[in-house]
Parts: structure tokens; sequence; C-alpha cells
């Protein structure tokens, strides 16, 4: 009997700390608010974007350089667009009918409107996805929208800013910077002399990396 009575402590201590596991056990977790649970969602996003990027690079760069080398694509665009042009010609049997712009909808970051029109009807507009777009007549129930170029290296105008002391002198920046999960990277600054007509990239915002100062170009001041 002395036995048996020497181990009820024993037992007594362990029942005791089961107890206290099962209580702690059933207590309710707490519950992750509302803003923690957005930015660990806005981290998710962004390391996939960043992971992206990365990707890219890595498929596209010179393994000897280490880098993209945009200025080999810019030639390599001006050279399919010079062929374009001189295969361009009608098919036979075949008739388009117009999809857009007039009836889609884009991404429209930036709108300039035309100092060098007095009545302000030209306006010139930039799509993220589709390039350099100008306006005649906008004030107008007839007003219309024409592509300035299809063939440009890249699509993605986010920003345009003309010459205050020179209405002919006009610039457009590509890439988007607002962090959206479907961003366009860009390619540099484009600049026109004859108010629109032709356009020329300045070879000193060249991209070479994703994280370059012009792959990005929100704003434009001149």
């Amino acid at each position: 009997m002395k036995i048996k009575y020497s181990l009820l402590p024993f037992v007594i201590v362990c029942f005791a700390m089961l107890a206290m596991v099962a209580c702690k056990n059933t207590q309710p977790q707490p519950v992750p608010r509302q803003n923690e649970i957005a930015d660990e969602e806005k981290m998710n996003k962004q390391d996939q974007m960043e992971a992206a990027m990365e990707y890219e690079v890595e498929r596209s760069k010179d393994l000897k350089l280490g880098y993209i080398p945009r200025q080999r694509l810019l030639n390599a665009f001006e050279a399919v667009k010079r062929n374009a042009l001189t295969q361009r010609g009608a098919l036979p049997g075949i008739t388009w009918n117009e999809r857009g712009p007039s009836n889609v909808g884009g991404r429209t970051r930036s709108i300039l409107i035309d100092k060098n029109d007095p009545t302000g009807n030209t306006i010139w507009a930039g799509s993220v996805g589709g390039g350099l777009w100008k306006g005649s007549n906008i004030t107008t129930a007839g007003y219309s929208w024409s592509a300035v170029d299809n063939l440009f290296p890249n699509l993605a105008v986010s920003s345009i800013a003309q010459n205050p002391t020179n209405l002919n002198t006009l610039y457009f920046g590509t890439g988007e910077g607002f962090f959206n999960a479907d961003a366009i990277q860009g390619g540099g600054i484009w600049k026109s002399t004859d108010d629109g007509v032709t356009w020329v990239h300045l070879p000193s915002t060249a991209v070479a990396s994703p994280s370059s100062t012009f792959s990005h170009i929100q704003k434009i001041v001149v």
C-alpha cells in the first residue's frame, strides 16, 4: 500500500500537465487583420513580378555580355519594319473588318493636347500596349484616331511631352512603373522634331536590364 500511495503525487502532476496542454490547444488563435492579409498578398504579387522579370532577362540576355542587348533588338525591329514596307500589298480574295480601336478600350496612361493646333482639336494618346495614337477634330462629332506607327520597337507608351519653346519637338517615354501585375517594360525615350511625323529612339535611353532607369518612364518634363 505504501508503494501505491507514493505514486499518487506523480499521477496528479501528470494529469495537471495534460489539462494545461489541452486548455492551451483549445484557446482561439488570433485572426490576421485585413491590412496584414492585403500586405502579404501585395508582397506575393511583387515577388511574382520580380520573378517574371528575372526570367525574362535570363531568357533574353546575351550569354557573353550577361545582359539584354537592347540596341540589337532596335536594329532588328527596324530591319523587320523596312522589310514589311517593301512587301505590303493587298491579299486577293480577303476582306478586313475593323475591330477597333474606337470600340475597344485599353490602358491609356498619357494624353497630350498638341499646342501646335490653336483650336485644341489635335490630341496625342499613349497606349501601354498599343503604341502612340493621334486624334484629329477631337471636339467634333466626326473625330478620328490613327496609329502613328505600329512598328515601334516598344509600344508601351506611358508618357508624352512637348517642348514649350519649340512646339515641333515631342517626346514619348515607354514602360509602366505603376506596379500592376500586367505592367509592360519599356525601351527608353523617342523624340520627334517635326511635330510627330517621324520619331527616333534616343540611344542614351536604351534599356539593358529591367532595373534600368529608362525601363519604366512615368513622366517626362521638358
